[in-house]
């Protein structure tokens, strides 16, 4: 990914959400294997965002992150 991509990539208003500053610390750069937001109910939603934007960038989803994915969403 180029440093433009990169760019392009964090400021990409559909990979934004407004948290608070503790839960951006927690969720730092950790995918749905290692984190997932304290609300339970907009887990499914997160899921579906979380895959839309790796797959809007080309960005391969690991094994881990599938299955987290998967368990999510279904």
């Amino acid at each position: 990914m180029t440093r433009e991509q990169k760019r392009e990539f964090a400021n990409d208003p559909e990979n934004l959400l407004a948290v608070g500053k503790i839960i951006n610390i927690e969720k730092s750069d950790k995918g749905p294997d290692e984190w997932r937001p304290p609300n339970k109910a907009f887990w499914r939603e997160y899921a579906k965002k979380y895959k839309h934007i790796k797959m809007k960038y080309g960005l391969r989803i690991t094994s881990s992150e599938d299955r987290a994915l998967n368990e999510t969403i279904n």
